[in-house]
């Protein structure tokens, strides 16, 4: 029996249907995904209004909740598409639109889909939280800015639903409102298609105003934050009351998504079962470094971030990465079977390798197959005999440790 009365729903992200499919298997209880147009992670692939119903389907139909982001600005000449996608989304029975642009939210009210206030709306305390309850939100995502005491008071006075980030990027920019990409690039992030020019790394130089002579300080990434990462104290978190527990990361891979929603997964039923112990938190601490990441800090959540809370070196701190080796095709001349073609490279016989479906989601598993050759040849066939159920076009890598680190995702 659980020791606590409420636990706060995990919500993951999907930037496609492998994160779609993964997330729900690691244990979501929502997902979060973007269309192809008005969302602030416009360079993952996103789906188009189309896909809806089909998503949102696959989602109910696992017991998981699917929330639409509409959550950059919108113009005017903008504004027919944004009511067939609203209208869309009401067909589906998507279960809530997140947003923070006015139009958005009037056109929301105005067709009765059911809508949240998005961090871009920097709510951070509860008189916003009254506004937004008045404009019928159902939820409210607090601003990045807001502590854990903060976090505290504001649900004390408030009874609307609030949701908070608990693991992944954060923004050098409040609240992500930034306008350097923009500035530098013409790619706003204002409107999802930021290209991250702080996540570069600089010369720093001191300047003499006199003479004009300049002294190299050194090279650093000083404007790229650590991620957010909540888990050590997590079980605070959840005391404080707070209804939805939110992963960012619809940009990032599918290992990602496995791995950390399962953490955190994990994670909160500990918290609701009393076996929230040190032990296990390093052991998810370090299962959550095997994955993209720039080093991790408590965000806003613990103190104003110091030092600490930057990334120290390159942008990838896991030492993990990727690499393709071939796809699961029919096998010729037998129809239902299936085979796995090398591609990219040789294999070896017990390998670590990762799955990617759009069917299974993840998976982790050694490498081995039912033919007696201890290596598979580029371009051959071979019969994989994991316990697994492939399907055509599911894809394998192999899942490889380097010390360096500095993997893209």
């Amino acid at each position: 029996m659980k020791s606590k009365s409420f636990s706060p729903e995990l919500m993951a992200p999907a930037g496609n249907l492998i994160h779609l499919q993964t997330a729900i298997h690691a244990g979501a209880d929502a997902i979060y995904f973007g269309s192809s147009q008005f969302n602030m992670r416009a360079r993952a692939r996103n789906f188009s209004p189309d896909d809806l119903v089909p998503m949102v389907n696959r989602c109910h139909e696992a017991g998981v909740k699917a929330y639409l982001t509409v959550n950059t600005i919108v113009y005017e000449n903008e504004l027919d598409d944004l009511r067939q996608l609203l209208i869309q989304a009401g067909e589906a029975k998507t279960d809530m639109v997140i947003a923070w642009d006015w139009g958005v939210i009037d056109l929301c009210q105005e067709l009765g889909v059911p809508f949240a206030i998005s961090t871009q709306g920097s709510v951070s305390n509860s008189a916003g939280i009254r506004l937004a309850e008045k404009l019928g939100a159902k939820r409210v995502v607090l601003a990045r800015e807001c502590s854990l005491e903060d976090l505290r008071q504001i649900r004390e006075k408030s009874s609307l639903e609030i949701e908070v980030f608990v693991h992944g990027a954060m923004c050098v920019a409040v609240s992500g409102r930034c306008f350097m990409s923009h500035e530098l690039f013409n790619h706003s992030a204002n409107r999802g298609d930021c290209i991250q020019p702080c996540r570069r790394t600089y010369e720093v130089t001191a300047t003499d105003t006199e003479t004009g002579d300049q002294l190299i300080i050194g090279e650093d990434s000083i404007m790229s934050p650590s991620d957010l990462c909540a888990l050590p104290f997590l079980d605070q978190l959840i005391a404080s009351g707070v209804h939805s527990l939110k992963i960012e990361g619809r940009k990032r891979s599918p290992e990602y998504v496995q791995v950390v929603t399962g953490v955190y997964r994990q994670a909160i039923d500990a918290v609701m079962e009393d076996r929230f112990t040190p032990d296990r938190i390093q052991n998810w601490m370090e299962q959550l470094g095997t994955v993209f990441n720039r080093g991790f800090s408590s965000g806003f959540y613990l103190d104003i971030p110091g030092e600490s809370a930057w990334s120290a070196g390159p942008s990838n701190q896991s030492a993990w990465h990727k690499e393709y080796i071939g796809k699961m095709v029919t096998t010729p001349g037998v129809p239902g079977s299936v085979s796995l073609k090398i591609e990219a490279r040789n294999a070896l016989r017990h390998e670590k390798v990762v799955l990617n479906s759009v069917h299974t989601g993840v998976a982790f598993f050694d490498l081995n197959w039912k033919e007696d050759q201890q290596e598979a040849i580029q371009g051959t066939l071979v019969t994989p005999d994991a316990g697994l159920n492939f399907h055509p076009g599911d894809q394998i890598y192999a899942w490889i440790m380097d010390s360096k680190g500095d993997k893209s995702e």
